[in-house]
């Protein structure tokens, strides 16, 4: 396990899980994945706070290719669609 400070009375804690409890019904037998919709976690926000994982849904991954080839891509972040990015020399929000 290992504590990461972030601030005065925050942390941010990394471990390993070494055993889990789950139905065995939750389980694919061919994957041994558990179903994640099935499980219906809850994850600790922070202070108090909790969240439940109902509202699931799947956000894919663009490639910086197809996002900077989209209508409008890139363009919030000085950088024109079709073209490379900056070197990472170059001041924040640079274009070549």
């Amino acid at each position: 396990m290992m504590a990461l400070s972030i601030g005065q009375s925050r942390e941010i804690i990394f471990g390993e899980v070494l055993m889990a409890h789950v139905r065995d019904e939750l389980i694919d037998p061919k994957t041994l994945y558990i179903d994640q919709l099935g499980l219906d976690a809850i994850g600790r926000m922070g202070g108090h706070g909790y969240a439940r994982t109902r509202d699931y849904f799947d956000l894919p991954t663009r490639s910086l290719q197809a996002w900077t080839d989209a209508p409008g891509g890139g363009s919030g972040f000085g950088l024109r669609p079709n073209k490379a990015l900056p070197s990472y020399t170059n001041p924040v929000g640079a274009v070549e």
